[in-house]
């Protein structure tokens, strides 16, 4: 229970019921509240937190004994893999996620069109019909809906990613502020700049990079900008000057080496080989 919870940081903080809950609900109901036998309404409950100094995140975080709700662990965990390209792992955490009962229909549907896409299998058309009736019935966007395209957005077909990728980024001015939401835009236009190279659609290639250069420039982002660099020589390479682009993919894999970041390492490989 909730009030369990906020009792083991109060008590942890060292702080008086009279701190924590003073304007917000009476001793007795804030006594009821941390046994367990009531509950707060949401305003309170977030009232409650402010006094605490804790976040809701880092509140289920604790509730959870310190650790991820099962549901994210596994998408942490598949998210891993699949960016250091450890199929096999990747198709056993699959399996692992199938049998749980916290991750939705519309998660599971993802992650198996992306193992499908990563053995080069045919996708399911099933799955297909369900991320693709998710994202078409959006009237707007959350960061988990955010979270779920960046995924798989090279699952879709390129004309729908692309529409998508236009609606994603149009609720990004909400979260301007808001923790991490530059690194989930930038890994959304990150994910879908590789399809775009792919497809050889190079015009709109140059105008997803502007986009991605306006997330890159703080220096929590530097694992971003080294993807943006990546991409800018991809487009001289496959675009103006073969010879220069090569160059300058070259430059950037020893930089992607000593940082020992595999995964452009690896697409640099892919594309001068």
């Amino acid at each position: 229970m909730y009030g369990e919870t906020v009792k083991q940081i109060r008590e942890a903080k060292n702080l008086s019921l009279k701190a924590v809950y003073t304007g917000i609900c009476s001793k007795t109901n804030a006594i009821a509240f941390e046994k367990g036998e009531r509950m707060l309404a949401a305003d309170k409950f977030s009232e409650v937190l402010a006094n605490l100094m804790v976040t809701t995140e880092e509140f289920h975080w604790i509730e959870n004994g310190y650790r991820p709700a099962e549901k994210d662990y596994y998408l942490y965990l598949m998210r891993r893999s699949w960016n250091a390209q450890e199929l096999e792992k990747f198709e056993q955490q699959l399996k692992s996620i199938e049998r749980s009962e916290t991750v939705t229909q519309v998660w599971l549907a993802s992650y198996r069109l992306l193992n499908a896409y990563g053995q080069k299998r045919p996708l399911d058309e099933h799955d297909l019909g369900v991320v693709v009736s998710y994202f078409t019935r959006l009237s707007s966007w959350t960061l988990e809906d955010i979270h779920l395209f960046a995924s798989n957005c090279y699952t879709l077909p390129y004309d729908l990613m692309l529409g998508l990728l236009n609606e994603a980024l149009k609720v990004q001015k909400r979260y301007a502020y808001y923790k991490d939401s530059d690194k989930i835009f930038a890994t959304v236009l990150v994910n879908c700049l590789e399809e775009v190279f792919n497809q050889g659609d190079l015009l709109t290639a140059s105008e997803l990079l502007e986009h991605l250069k306006e997330f890159t420039g703080d220096i929590t982002m530097l694992g971003f900008k080294l993807f943006e660099k990546y991409y800018q020589a991809r487009l001289i390479y496959q675009g103006e000057d073969q010879a220069r682009g090569k160059k300058e993919l070259q430059k950037i894999y020893h930089v992607a080496e000593v940082l020992e970041d595999q995964l452009v390492m690896n697409e640099i490989k892919k594309v001068i080989s």
